[in-house]
């Protein structure tokens, strides 16, 4: 909260605002704040350090009238730290003041805090005038560039049929007809909401909600915006030439360092709207390296990896219109490190029939059942659990049929915001970890695979070298800036490390076979690959 204690505005205040000081000034109060606690009530609290004071003076103003009360709201005893000013007009910008005075007429400077506004939205009914605040409270808020945390608790209120969450509004104080996202079981602990589902230099006004019975229990509101928004990583890229491609491909490589390290990258663009090329995600039956697979698919012109390597894919897989078969409850919950099983949202890039690019969260609920969602599920381990996504949670689900389409993660790239960093929580779990992945995918910076999209539809195909004193690798939250470097507005990252490889026609694999000892080996064999194909 700002003071306006500048020595010319402390002259001012003296001479013009509060009572008349005598010769000695004392000190003025500090640490001015505001809390909202109604329609036509607001509460300024203060800190006092000095030691003779007898007592305090507070002041309201309308800034439509004169700008400092000729006449104090109250008088308050020495103890007093606070004061609730009633009976104020619903939806009315106040400046409140409070002046320390003493013996013999001395008074302390008269400071006002910012303007503050009482609320504009009639909060629910409340039974034997028991305040929302006695039964659902926040008690901290906070933001990272990729997300908002909000810690709340509810209190008093029968557990059965109880609904929680948090609403946001841009414009007026929020309630559930406003942006609503579920919250997840419990009474307390902290419900995220990932950068995918806002917008950077906004402020939003942000309240918990509960909904008990027939009626809806709101906290205060508070106000937050996302933190900084991640800049995007250029290069300089190279196009590599001497590929048998046709013109709606074009492959780019770069040499340049990232964040002073070193780093060598591909990356390949096409347009897959014309007559010449297509995408494509092969599932074989086993697994085989990129190169094999490229082989045998006959028509394939750019291929990489695709999802976490094993004997089973991690989430769906759309091949050719056919889902993957359904692996087990893994593919709907996933262990997260407080041992406990988490309903996930895993995200997903693909194509529909016509060719058009997209990224999503997706639910796999059950054999042959799948939503595909614009936000993710919060789901953070060592916080309260989540219930099954469904028609309303994490919101309600798009209408998308892919014809082609990969899940691995975690979303890095979202509506252009980058989604993922290296944040993590009070309890030393990694913030955007909503997918609840290995802690190395976030703490590393190996070799890396992406998939990301254009604005104009164009699809973009990622790949740098880590772990050899070529190339150092990128970190997740790199992957995500590099990607919006490139042009992309949404993308996931895909296996990365032993994985990782990119296979052109006519230049065969363009990075580095080495490991991480330095040793010459073939790529690791996969499950999954996609890439570019001949239009069929």
């Amino acid at each position: 909260m700002k003071l306006f204690l500048t020595p010319l505005l402390v002259a001012f205040l003296l001479s013009c605002g509060g009572k008349e000081p005598a010769s000695k000034v004392l000190e003025a109060p500090t640490g001015l704040r505001t809390e909202k606690l109604s329609t036509t009530s607001l509460r300024l609290s203060w800190n006092y350090e000095g030691s003779s004071a007898e007592g305090f003076y507070v002041f309201v103003n309308e800034p439509a009238s004169s700008y400092y009360s000729p006449e104090p709201a109250a008088t308050l005893p020495s103890s007093a730290r606070s004061y609730t000013f009633e009976g104020l007009k619903e939806g009315t910008l106040y400046r409140l003041g409070v002046q320390a005075f003493g013996s013999g007429e001395s008074m302390s400077p008269l400071v006002y805090a910012d303007f503050v506004e009482t609320d504009v939205t009639v909060v629910p009914e409340k039974d034997d005038d028991n305040a929302s605040e006695q039964y659902i409270k926040i008690s901290a808020i906070s933001a990272t560039e990729a997300g908002i945390a909000v810690t709340y608790a509810i209190t008093g209120l029968p557990t059965s049929n109880m609904e929680r969450g948090l609403c946001l509004s841009t414009e007026h104080n929020p309630t559930v007809d406003d942006m609503v996202f579920p919250g997840p079981t419990g009474t307390g602990g902290t419900q995220y909401i990932s950068s995918a589902a806002l917008e950077y230099g906004t402020e939003y006004r942000v309240r918990a909600y509960v909904s008990s019975g027939s009626k809806v229990y709101y906290t205060s509101t508070s106000r937050i915006s996302l933190g900084d928004e991640p800049a995007a990583l250029t290069f300089n890229w190279t196009e590599v030439t001497g590929l048998d491609l046709p013109s709606a491909i074009k492959v780019y490589r770069t040499s340049d360092k990232l964040e002073g390290r070193a780093f060598n990258a591909w990356y390949a663009v096409a347009d897959c709207s014309g007559s010449d090329v297509e995408f494509r995600v092969l599932n074989p039956s086993g697994t085989a390296t990129i190169d094999k697979q490229a082989e045998d698919a006959g028509d394939c012109y750019i291929l990489i990896n695709g999802g976490i390597f094993g004997t089973k894919h991690i989430g769906p897989v759309v091949a050719d219109g056919s889902l993957s078969s359904w692996r087990d409850e893994a593919d709907a919950q996933y262990w997260g490190s407080d041992k406990k099983l988490h309903y996930v949202t895993r995200s997903v890039f693909g194509v529909d029939a016509s060719g058009k690019p997209a990224a999503y969260y997706s639910f796999y609920e059950k054999e042959g059942v799948i939503r595909y969602y614009e936000r993710p599920l919060a789901t953070v381990s060592g916080e309260p659990l989540y219930k099954a996504p469904d028609s309303a949670l994490p919101c309600a689900p798009v209408s998308w049929t892919p014809r082609q389409a990969i899940s691995t993660g975690p979303m890095v790239l979202f509506g252009g915001n980058v989604t993922a960093d290296l944040s993590k929580t009070s309890g030393g779990a990694w913030l955007n970890n909503f997918e609840l992945w290995a802690d190395d995918i976030f703490t590393g910076h190996p070799d890396r695979t992406a998939v990301g999209y254009t604005a104009d539809g164009k699809i973009v195909l990622f790949i740098c070298d880590g772990r050899i004193a070529e190339s150092d690798g990128a970190y997740l939250s790199e992957v995500g800036r590099i990607m919006k470097g490139l042009g992309c507005i949404g993308a996931i990252n895909l296996d990365g490390g032993g994985s990782t490889g990119m296979w052109a026609r006519g230049g065969g694999h363009l990075n580095s076979l080495k490991t991480g000892s330095g040793t010459e080996e073939k790529n690791r064999p996969v499950m999954t690959t996609l890439g570019f194909f001949k239009k069929r």
